[in-house]
Order: structure tokens, then C-alpha cells, then sequence
């Protein structure tokens, strides 16, 4: 018997089973694992579409940076950190 087939005999046999015995019992008789058992039979939808970019916990936010960037354009800083107007 191959695995695939292995496997579903095991969620054929614990469906058919749990009305009888209940989930527990089931999945100790064909040796399957609870875990296993719930994660295929209630699958999470596949979430599509772009995600959201992680933020580092440190990273500023809008308005600071912002903020940030006006204190070094005010003081003349802002071309020595790599800011426009930096070259040779």
C-alpha cells in the first residue's frame, strides 16, 4: 500500500469511525494523529493578494521621519547621509 493510499484509508476510517467511537478513539484505532486529523479536515483558506510589509519594531513612523529629515535638511546634514545633492 503506498502512503497516499495509507493516508486515505486513515481519514476515510477515522470519519467513518468517529460517529461510532468520537474523534479520540478513532484516531488512536488507525494510529493518526488528532492534530493531523483536524488540520485536513477543517484546512485554513489560502489567503491571496499582496501582504503587508513587516515594520521593524524600531522603524519610524510617517510623521517622525518626516520630522527627522527637516531637522537634517535644516542643518545642512542631509547631504552627508546620503541624500540628494550627494555626488563628487
Amino acid at each position: 500500500m503506498s502512503r497516499a493510499a495509507w493516508r486515505t484509508w486513515q481519514a476515510e476510517t477515522v470519519q467513518q469511525l468517529t460517529a461510532l467511537l468520537g474523534v479520540v478513539r478513532a484516531c488512536a484505532l488507525v494510529a493518526r494523529s488528532r492534530a493531523t486529523h483536524h488540520r485536513q479536515a477543517n484546512p485554513k483558506p489560502r489567503a491571496y493578494g499582496p501582504h503587508p510589509k513587516a515594520r521593524h519594531p524600531a522603524e519610524l513612523n510617517d510623521t517622525d521621519r518626516a520630522a527627522e529629515l527637516a531637522v537634517l535638511t535644516w542643518r545642512g546634514l542631509r547631504r552627508s547621509v546620503g541624500g540628494p545633492g550627494m555626488g563628487p
